[in-house]
């Protein structure tokens, strides 16, 4: 099943590679808002209330819905293009602000690595290729296992023909932290409500939010700064912009560091979502994670429960090249 899922989503891909723009920005992105799991148009629909009830109404909610589904349309076909494009594509495809190489250049002139860090907004698949191809630097990026191995085989390779490396959440912090002390480039998508990963609850988008801490340990065991980047839609092109670097304190109690740098970076994301509601993926369940659940599943922990081998399922493929018994 899986494989007939990866073969249906490559062969959906080709066609949006050669399909024209206005056909994936108007009826593709009409049916894919009425045609998307219930669930997913459910919660798109409820943060957006809770986000914006007491600002916008009814109407200009939904209207943001649609917005963002066509933005997510563009952004698969332009996903299918950048499996087979190259440099010039990339080059094409993002205009970079005033001074940002400059700006750029200078974080990276500190000689212990930048992390630059990008909520699910714009299409940021391209941003690490132009980081890679366009400004010449090393580039690696933490990413979640995909289940279906196909499709995760996939999206490695596309950023490998941009010389953009793949590191895995669960793989050793050594492996950031040497890529870093080399003077790379290390680009993280940390706004996605992930329990499993250690948190704060963060004020984001006005309620409490858990917010993976890892940048923030990253950047003070490293020294590396953190960089907010965004990629805006304005029409031809993605405007490539920065946010206001953040520095580390190493001397700083850790506690506090990690929660200013963690609320820094999150209040930034914030502001750029506010500016572009329809940029981001607001089908993401954000606020999943409430003080209660993180409590249960501490309890569970604690009994031992979550820490119990499990056995091979469905919901798990073995890992690549596991020879069966």
């Amino acid at each position: 099943m899986r494989g007939i899922h990866a073969r249906l989503v490559f062969l959906g891909l080709a066609l949006a590679r050669i399909s024209p723009r206005w056909l994936w920005c108007g009826p593709i992105a009409r049916l894919l808002a009425r045609c998307a799991p219930p669930q997913l148009r459910r919660t798109a629909s409820e943060q957006l209330e809770q986000v914006f009830g007491t600002e916008l109404d009814g109407p200009a909610r939904r209207g943001i819905q649609r917005a963002m589904f066509s933005h997510q349309a563009r952004v698969l076909r332009e996903i299918a293009k950048l499996r087979c494009a190259d440099a010039s594509y990339v080059e094409r495809m993002v205009a970079p602000e005033p001074e940002f190489v400059k700006r750029i250049e200078a974080l990276r002139q500190h000689g212990k690595g930048v992390i630059v860090v990008t909520p699910h907004f714009g299409n940021y698949e391209l941003m690490p290729a132009w980081f890679s191809r366009v400004l010449g630097a090393r580039v690696s990026v933490i990413a979640k296992r995909i289940l279906n191995p196909w499709i995760d085989a996939a999206l490695v390779d596309m950023r490998s023909r941009f010389d953009v490396a793949t590191i895995y959440q669960e793989e050793s912090p050594r492996k950031l932290l040497r890529f870093l002390s080399e003077g790379g480039l290390l680009g993280i998508l940390p706004d996605a409500d992930l329990i499993r990963m250690q948190g704060i609850f963060v004020r984001f988008l006005g309620r409490e939010a858990w917010t993976t801490t890892g940048p923030a340990n990253v950047s003070i065991v490293s020294g590396a700064p953190i960089v907010p980047a965004f990629l805006t839609w304005n029409g031809s092109a993605y405007r490539l912009s920065l946010g206001e670097p953040i520095f580390p304190d190493r001397q700083a109690p850790r506690e506090e560091e990690i929660r200013r740098i963690t609320e820094a970076w999150s209040q930034s994301f914030e502001n750029a979502i506010r500016a572009t509601p329809d940029h981001w993926v607001w089908i993401h369940a954000r606020w999943k994670t409430t003080e209660e659940r993180l409590r249960q599943r501490r309890e569970k922990q604690r009994l031992g429960f979550a820490n119990r081998p499990r056995s091979t399922s469905d919901d798990e493929p073995p890992a690549r090249g596991a020879r069966s018994a």
